[in-house]
């Protein structure tokens, strides 16, 4: 709902110890001589955003942080002043996704939860500091710089010291 994406089928390569032995020892395949090592193939899903709206592709900021996709990340902060504007993205970002006081995120008493919130920091946190790096003009809006003072306040709020 609200994104096409293209999901190609990969193969990927893994090796694993030729025997139970080197397994249950804990050695890995690449610990081993050759010749005491199996190549495998497993084949992964590739997810690949192609279009969406605006919350869609700040969605995918989260997901392909998670993925290790920072091209993607990179390519969204270089384009989106051609659909968007750095408050849109920003609130988008920080009210949206990374309210992680809301309802949503409270504590259930399961690990889970708060895992999934120190992820979602991470990824904001991430995101943010490439941002800032990559395009650090987007917030130069004399002469109250309201996003960057959004961000100020989301920072120390939200990620304290």
């Amino acid at each position: 709902e609200g994104a096409v994406y293209h999901v190609p089928l990969k193969r990927v390569q893994i090796q694993q110890a030729a025997n139970k032995g080197a397994r249950w020892l804990g050695v890995e395949g690449d610990q081993l001589p050759p010749g005491h090592t199996v190549s495998q193939y497993e084949t992964c899903k590739i997810r690949t955003i192609k279009a969406g709206t605006l919350e869609k592709l700040v969605e995918n900021l989260l997901t392909a942080f998670g993925d290790n996709d920072f091209t993607y990340i990179s390519i969204f902060l270089s384009t989106y002043r051609g659909f968007a504007s750095t408050k849109e993205v920003l609130e988008l970002l920080l009210d949206r996704y990374g309210n992680l006081t809301s309802p949503n995120c409270e504590e259930d008493g399961s690990p889970s939860s708060s895992e999934s919130r120190t992820v979602i920091r991470n990824a904001i946190a991430s995101i943010l500091r490439a941002w800032l790096d990559q395009c650090a003009e987007d917030f130069r809006e004399p002469p109250h710089f309201p996003c960057l003072q959004k961000l100020l306040d989301y920072l120390k709020r939200m990620m304290p010291g």
